[in-house]
């Protein structure tokens, strides 16, 4: 019997897929586009997986199609050495652009945001939401969050955006890539970019806490009463995703 006729694919990979042919017993030849093709070959994996996307039927096929498309998002921004509050910006000077003026001689730029003051700790003890962003700057967002007893905020990695949690009241466990170590009123947490985090609520009460994101992670303004509501807000997820 001859052997099976290679399959050639000419299309962009992923880095572990060569590894997992391998462990299937096949033999992958691979080889590193120069930066044009690249670029064209970029663009068509962009719109294959938006394909895939718009095929998508269930909720979860729809949320792992719109993974893909993000990582390609993300490939693309990562090529072009762009940031991802620079694309927000665009996005939003184009929202500006595109809305109905009721002054047609007033200028369409957004206004700079405002400096913010305020007693954190009060805001923060009186907030009743799983999260709540209080402000929203060009460069860094402050959020208020509530854990309920056996919650989390929920295990996550963020590529690009730096964060700080202060604790003020309650028992927890902060766990970095992997490490876990006990938190309660005072402590502070640090989170660089890459590193896979979570904070999880072992106390009685409420895990309350607020935090800062350098720069923004999350829709300004935006209020999730519970951590279902937050998974669900597929808006706000994408938001934080594009960050690059």
């Amino acid at each position: 019997m001859g052997q099976d006729k290679p399959k050639k694919y000419n299309k962009l990979v992923r880095d572990r897929i060569p590894e997992i042919i391998r462990l299937r017993g096949g033999r992958p030849v691979c080889r590193k586009a120069d930066d044009k093709e690249y670029w064209a070959k970029l663009k068509e994996k962009l719109h294959e997986e938006v394909e895939e996307f718009v095929k998508a039927d269930t909720e979860a096929e729809v949320k792992e199609e719109l993974a893909d498309v993000l990582e390609v998002i993300h490939a693309i921004a990562d090529h072009l050495k762009c940031h991802g509050n620079e694309i927000e910006a665009i996005r939003l000077k184009k929202v500006e652009e595109r809305a109905p003026s009721e002054n047609a001689s007033s200028s369409t730029k957004p206004d700079p945001p405002m400096s913010y003051v305020a007693n954190i700790v009060t805001l923060t003890r009186e907030n009743p939401n799983f999260r709540k962003v209080l402000f929203t700057g060009k460069k860094s967002q402050l959020v208020a969050m509530r854990v309920p007893t056996g919650g989390e905020i929920g295990e996550e990695v963020h590529a690009h955006v730096e964060q700080t949690l202060f604790v003020l009241d309650g028992e927890g466990v902060a766990v970095l890539d992997g490490q876990s170590t006990p938190v309660g009123a005072g402590s502070v947490i640090v989170v660089t970019p890459g590193t896979r985090h979570n904070v999880k609520n072992v106390g009685a009460g409420h895990l309350v806490l607020y935090t800062v994101y350098a720069p923004p992670n999350h829709i300004d303004g935006r209020i999730h009463a519970t951590k279902a509501a937050a998974d669900a807000d597929m808006e706000d997820e994408i938001m934080g995703n594009t960050i690059v």
